[in-house]
């Protein structure tokens, strides 16, 4: 089954899932559809908003769990959208069904009766935003990707796209691959199943300092003695082989 783009950036997220609320406690205000017509406006004021709490966190508490199986995936599909959805359906309805029972509502409708006469036809509302919502931020993150670099290893999971100037220092492992890179300004590790030289072969950013390390010179911060040097937060021994070459450039 084809790919698709998945943005997981909780920053981009949590746009979709507070607009998502912010959208739902305004049409629950001022539409009053259901059973909250016949409260006063003060009243929706005070009853309402919660729903659009909740939902943002059903939101969030769906991304959480759909960047980890991304992340341990490795890729996103159609099938794994509409398992997004689903989940989110039942942790909304989860969330949002014990506080239309709670003392503050006293909402009169069975589970049955809720989920028919409330839920479901608020289900194609929410679909849409959330539908517009992720297509948009997916775009933002292709435009984000457009300056990334795919690195992959042997494994088809095996996959890591980044930005070559986060690239810090890539070391090989026995049969394995150390990719350390920023993300949000964190140093982050990820392992690939190849060679050093496969999955350095195309970035010309880095410069061989060891038989099993390269390094990215712009995140080189002092020479910690004569045949170690920090990069980043990281210690590389570097050979006699390379150390003149890596004193001229930095």
């Amino acid at each position: 089954m084809k790919h698709i783009q998945l943005n997981t950036s909780y920053k981009d997220q949590s746009m979709v899932g507070l607009g998502l609320g912010i959208w739902l406690t305004v049409f629950l205000i001022f539409i009053s559809p259901f059973d909250v017509s016949d409260l006063t406006f003060e009243a929706k004021l005070i009853l309402l908003p919660p729903y659009g709490v909740l939902v943002f966190g059903a939101y969030m508490l769906c991304v959480f769990f759909q960047n980890k199986l991304y992340w341990r995936l490795g890729f996103w599909n159609i099938k794994l959208e509409l398992l997004f959805f689903v989940l989110l359906y039942l942790t909304t309805l989860l969330f949002c069904f014990p506080y239309y029972k709670s003392n503050l509502v006293n909402g009169t409708y069975t589970l049955w009766e809720y989920v028919i006469g409330i839920y479901v036809p608020i289900l194609a509302l929410i679909s849409v935003f959330v539908i517009v919502g992720r297509m948009y931020i997916n775009r933002l993150q292709s435009k984000k990707d457009s300056d990334k670099i795919l690195l992959k290893g042997d494994n088809k999971s095996d996959i890591l796209k980044v930005e070559p100037e986060k690239i810090v220092c890539i070391s090989s492992t026995q049969n394995y691959v150390e990719v350390y890179y920023l993300l949000n300004d964190s140093l982050k590790k990820t392992l690939l199943r190849g060679t050093l030289k496969s999955i350095t072969s195309e970035l010309d950013e880095l410069k061989q300092v060891h038989r099993s390390h390269f390094v990215n010179p712009s995140h080189f911060v002092k020479w910690i003695d004569g045949n170690t040097i920090q990069v980043n937060d990281l210690k590389i021994a570097v050979s006699k082989k390379y150390k003149e070459e890596l004193r001229n450039i930095i």
